[in-house]
Parts: structure tokens; sequence; C-alpha cells
């Protein structure tokens, strides 16, 4: 049996929304040393903006609340706006600084930063077992 952070066995796509750029470096390596694949974008606009262009729902969304552009909270509202049935439904787990911890439909996780990485590679691993 391959291990949880073989490349050959995990190859969800995971959609990385972080405004700082050393976190969301940081996270993307951490991430893409499990086995997922990972795309980064720096505000929530970008990220919809993306959403809107690729063909398939990501398996997952990391989402940070404070960003410039278009905050986290915006963005999940522009998601579950969205026509496409597969991305509005995309689990969401929101990475944040803030003591204010969001709830609502498709939020599965909220880890406050800095980010314990067991309990973030659990979220992720808990939401991809729940899409499979």
């Amino acid at each position: 049996m391959a291990s949880a952070g073989d490349p050959s066995t995990i190859t969800a796509q995971v959609l990385l929304v972080e405004d700082d750029q050393s976190i969301r470096e940081s996270l993307a390596d951490i991430v893409e040393a499990e086995g997922y694949q990972v795309t980064s974008a720096s505000n929530g606009r970008e990220a919809l903006t993306w959403l809107e262009l690729e063909a398939s729902a990501p398996a997952v969304i990391l989402l940070d609340l404070m960003m410039p552009a278009m905050d986290g909270i915006e963005f999940l509202a522009q998601l579950r706006a969205l026509a496409d049935h597969a991305k509005r439904a995309t689990p969401v787990i929101v990475l944040t600084a803030s003591r204010h911890r969001p709830s609502g439909p498709g939020i599965i996780a909220s880890l406050r930063k800095p980010i314990d990485l067991d309990a973030l590679l659990a979220a992720l691993r808990g939401a991809l077992a729940r899409s499979a």
C-alpha cells in the first residue's frame, strides 16, 4: 500500500488562496510534498478567475480570510453563487489569524495561524475522504 505522500496515488487538486507570498509558497511546498497538485492565488479575485476558467473543480480550497482585492468572506459568497455545482460545492478549509472562525456551507475546517501542519494535513485528508 502506498503512503499518503506518494505522488503516484494522490492527484487531487488543491486551490490555495493566500496573499502572503512566503506563507503561500511554504504551504504550497508542504501540500505538494504530500502529493497534491497545488494551484496558488494571491487573493479571492484571482482564485475566482481561475475557477471560472478551469474546466473542473478543485478537490479542496485552502482559503485565507484577510486579503486585498477580494477577501475570503467575499470569495466564499462568490464561490457559492457560481453556476457550476461541483465548484460551488468545493469543500473549504479556512486559514486565519483572526479569532473569528467563519462557518457556513462548505467550510469543513477553520485553522488558526500559525497553521498546525498536522491539523492542516488531517483536514486535507478529511476533505478528500468526504469527496471519495
